[in-house]
């Protein structure tokens, strides 16, 4: 909220007219950004919507490619990151709906992944709404626990098969025998 014009322009060594040009203020800026950088998380998805797993084995190895690699362009775009996606909500009520909206879209697309897996026998007839929700809630917990730097680097792959696994099998055990 304090950065000033002159400050975006001075580092990126342009004028203010030229910012001007392409955007109106700040806000502007900050929208452009998010939209470049939400997008950049849902194209790791589009793989895994062309061409849809065929086997439980091909549904779980193509969900943890995507995860992996949406955890691959958050660690690269990390402050972007922490910006829109643990400090967002305080930004503005505007932001916060736009943000909402956002997670949304992470529930339809994994609801319908789910969908289609429970169609293709992969996954046990279930509500894919409910578990979409609970599945990417997971997610943008741990997301904002890494964000917020109280989950390590290193520890993101093991937590990414670890949500995966949960999605996929649950708590119990997988071959449905007793623990």
């Amino acid at each position: 909220h304090a950065t000033l014009i002159s400050d975006i322009v001075g580092d990126i060594g342009a004028g203010q007219g030229t910012f001007y040009r392409h955007f109106s203020g700040k806000r502007e800026i900050v929208d452009a950004l998010f939209e470049r950088f939400i997008a950049s998380l849902l194209a790791e998805f589009v793989a895994m919507n062309a061409e849809p797993p065929g086997s439980v084995e091909e549904y779980r190895e193509a969900s943890m490619g995507a995860v992996l690699r949406v955890v691959q362009v958050v660690q690269a775009q990390r402050d972007l990151a922490v910006v829109f996606l643990h400090q967002g909500r305080s930004i503005d009520a505007e932001f916060e709906h736009r943000l909402a909206e956002v997670f949304d879209r992470f529930v339809a697309l994994a609801q319908f992944h789910l969908q289609r897996a429970i169609d293709g026998g992969f996954a046990r007839p279930c509500d894919a709404e409910v578990m979409a929700q609970a599945v990417v809630g997971m997610a943008l917990r741990h997301v904002d626990l890494w964000l917020a730097g109280r989950i390590d680097d290193g520890d993101t792959e093991r937590i990414a098969n670890e949500l995966v696994d949960f999605a996929f099998w649950g708590f119990g055990p997988r071959d449905g025998a007793p623990a």
